[in-house]
């Protein structure tokens, strides 16, 4: 608990990452719309049901990347003894392009839902409510702990960037392990052997301290590794 109230670096450098993100996200998506000529922002949705017609290619993707333009070629081009023709071209690298731009299209846009997402799952941090609804857990059946009683102790030594990391080293921890590393981040005189003893001795359950009567001294301001 030495550095308890000292997190909240690293919580806003972890928002800040991912909405520098996003902002990268939203500066490819609109660069290679300007690429296309404005036609890439929509490409997935106006494009849908992806069907090509090989008719008369009045389909979005073949007016995006026509596969046939007319070409002319004239007296500088040097092929056909200083006549000028008009041809009927097949642009074969276009296949090749639209399937590029439209894996690019929906990556981009997958890659902004979730980081999206992600910042919004973030920001819950910042609610007193929704950062106890995410870190909630089954506590031991030993216990006379309420785990809003805890977590009411934990949010008046700690700050948003200790909920953070907190929620962080839960993936670690057994819900056992997670109550007891609550227990003595909010109760300094708290010792892991005690609860362990008296959870292994069910006849000095009673015995167990109460969260809510153990004197707690003033935490230092830091977070919950020792």
């Amino acid at each position: 608990t030495g550095n308890m109230g000292t997190n909240n670096s690293v919580y806003y450098r972890c928002l800040s990452w991912h909405i520098l993100a996003l902002g990268i996200d939203f500066v490819a998506f609109y660069f290679f719309d300007w690429l296309l000529l404005n036609k890439f922002a929509l490409l997935g949705i106006s494009a849908y049901p992806y069907h090509r017609d090989g008719d008369l290619h009045l389909d979005y993707i073949s007016k995006v990347f026509p596969p046939f333009v007319q070409c002319t070629l004239g007296k500088e081009h040097l092929l056909l003894l200083g006549r000028e023709e008009k041809f009927g071209c097949h642009l074969t690298a276009m296949e090749f392009y639209e399937k590029v731009f439209f894996i690019l299209w929906f990556w981009l846009v997958i890659l902004s839902v979730i980081t999206i997402m992600y910042i919004i799952f973030l920001c819950c941090f910042l609610n007193p409510s929704a950062r106890k609804l995410i870190l909630k857990f089954s506590k031991p059946m030993q216990s006379k702990d309420k785990i809003g009683d805890l977590f009411e102790e934990f949010d008046e030594i700690c700050k948003v960037g200790d909920w953070f990391l907190l929620y962080k080293m839960r993936t670690h921890f057994s819900n056992d392990g997670f109550y007891t590393l609550l227990r003595k981040v909010v109760c300094p005189d708290y010792r892991e052997h005690t609860i362990f003893n008296n959870v292994l001795d069910h006849k000095q359950n009673s015995s167990i301290p109460d969260i809510k009567r153990i004197h707690r001294s003033t935490p230092n301001k830091g977070i919950l590794i020792e």
